[in-house]
């Protein structure tokens, strides 16, 4: 009697018997997506295009239906690269229960191994008189190899007939997705149209600056290379916001962050993978040769040759996006129609595009992040006394590096945060703007000095000797101008010295700075202090 009044109670009890519901959810309300740089990727290291390395944290809103009692919630069209860990969902009536990343995606593959030793039906088609025929079928192994399947009229290989042949299902799986899902096991008191908020990380993105500065004269006339020394130098610095999606999915409208500097973040677990999307089918005839078959050729008979592997997960260059609205013909700089806002996130530096822009699967994206029109700066010639030429400087002259130096201030024309990157320095001429030199940028704070080296000129040379053998830590330095124009040229010298004239510091090393006449040169003699 206690058990039947128990039995009794548990039947009365709402939803006691009512089955799990299953909920999809398909349709993105909103995405923001906020993408962090690849940690360690130095300054000069581009994105990786096969696998961006970076991470993203992307914020959803939808709108779901949710019935009484408990439901299983699919969100489906996450990232790939979800960390199923750091999902986070606010909105649902009574909470979380448990959250799962499902790995099975909808393919060949993966319907052949969610129908194992379940009922199919093989439809095969006469090629002499294209009558198709039916026949029900159970699969009896899977999708690695060949497909075993067993008829009426006994078990046999798929495709092995020689006739043109394909399965059919009665529908898909519901565990099987075309895209990436997180699910969720909820409950509520009672049916709810309810807008929740999912917010999780994903590996698979990264984002770049790509500068590209043109160097002039304030006249508009080039200066790098063939100016007069004390006219005034400006340039005009642009910066491309790059952003790297290496996943499969993609993310229309959505409002787009990129996050500068090095939040720590710990290495990721191993995640789940889909099945093989690539169906293999292998037959081999059970007769010594495919020319014993009374039916059909040996050419149709002939195995196929087996599929490439997989390819990884890939960005296609062809796919890149780019938006512009124009470039001035004599100019290198673009004309922006967006660009990024800069923003601070605590101590690290937030750009935010201002209008939704799609982050396509497998591409990337640029839009204008950063527009200078107007930029002080000096250009000279760097080079550096090293050990070699301590240990045995013979007097063999090599060629000093052509240096553009600014300041990150607002009175010099910049004053903003720069994050690392890439520049391309051009110059105007009679042909367009030319290419003079590329160069890498870390990131620079306000206040900071930004160099851009550009690379050797043979124009302007240093050459280290020994003047007296008899004083082996007395040396001379000989700068040589071959240009029509003065130039100012700094050198380093990373050693104590005892006396050396004209020797100031910079950042604390030792620093020759001199001007150098056209078609001349300058000397310096310097002396080593010995060591302790």
């Amino acid at each position: 009697m206690r058990l039947l009044a128990v039995l009794i109670v548990f039947l009365l009890w709402p939803g006691a018997l009512a089955a799990q519901q299953t909920v999809v959810s398909t349709a993105v309300d909103t995405v923001q997506i906020a993408i962090y740089r690849a940690p360690n990727r130095g300054a000069g290291q581009p994105i990786d295009r096969r696998f961006p390395r970076g991470y993203a944290l992307i914020t959803e809103t939808r709108t779901v239906d949710l019935p009484q009692g408990d439901a299983k919630l699919r969100f489906e069209g996450v990232s790939e690269g979800m960390l199923p860990e750091s999902a986070i969902i606010s909105g649902l009536p009574q909470g979380v229960i448990e959250k799962n990343r499902d790995a099975r995606l909808l393919s060949p593959a993966g319907l052949v191994d969610a129908y194992l030793r379940r009922r199919v039906t093989v439809q095969r088609t006469n090629r002499a008189t294209g009558a198709v025929r039916e026949q029900q079928a159970i699969l009896r192994t899977g999708s690695q190899g060949g497909i075993v399947i067993e008829t009426d009229e006994g078990i046999e290989a798929l495709r092995c007939t020689g006739l043109p042949e394909r399965l059919l299902f009665d529908e898909v799986p519901a565990d099987l997705s075309p895209r990436p899902t997180l699910s969720v096991l909820t409950t509520s008191e009672r049916p709810v149209r309810a807008t929740l908020t999912l917010t999780y990380l994903a590996e698979g993105f990264d984002w770049d600056a790509n500068y590209i500065v043109e160097a002039r004269a304030a006249g508009g006339s080039a200066t790098t290379e063939a100016s007069a020394i004390d006219s005034p130098q400006e340039l005009s610095l642009f910066a491309w916001l790059t952003v790297a999606n290496g996943g499969k999915q993609g993310f229309p409208d959505a409002q787009l962050l990129a996050v500068a500097g090095n939040p720590n973040k710990e290495r990721a677990g191993v995640q789940p993978r889909s099945p093989p999307t690539r169906l293999r089918l292998e037959c081999w005839p059970d007769d010594n040769t495919t020319s014993d078959l009374p039916l059909y050729s040996a050419a149709s008979m002939a195995p196929p040759p087996p599929p490439p592997p997989p390819p990884p997960a890939a960005m296609a260059p062809a796919r890149e996006s780019i938006v512009v609205t124009g470039a001035r013909m004599d100019s290198a700089v673009p004309v922006a129609a967006i660009q990024a806002a800069q923003e601070d996130l605590g101590d690290l530096k937030l750009y935010r595009v201002p209008e939704p822009i799609t982050v396509a699967a497998n591409a990337q994206k640029q839009v204008a992040m950063i527009v200078k029109p107007t930029v002080d700066y000096r250009s000279f010639y760097a080079g550096s006394f090293t050990a070699q030429d301590a240990c045995c400087g013979d007097g063999t002259p090599r060629p000093l590096e052509l240096t553009l130096r600014a300041r990150n201030r607002s009175d010099s024309g910049l004053g903003i945060p720069l994050p690392q990157g890439q520049v391309a320095v051009y110059e105007p001429s009679d042909y367009g703007p030319l290419l003079v030199g590329q160069s890498d940028l870390g990131d620079k704070a306000v206040g900071q000095k930004v160099e851009l080296a550009l690379g050797n000129r043979p124009d302007v040379q240093m050459a280290a000797s020994l003047p007296d053998p008899k004083r082996p830590r007395r040396f001379e330095l000989t700068l040589t101008n071959a240009l029509a124009r003065a130039v100012d040229v700094e050198i380093a010298i990373p050693f104590e010295l005892k006396r050396g004239k004209g020797v100031e510091k910079v950042d604390g090393v030792p620093t020759w700075k001199v001007r150098v006449p056209a078609n001349g040169e300058q000397r310096l003699t310097f002396e080593l202090k010995k060591p302790d």
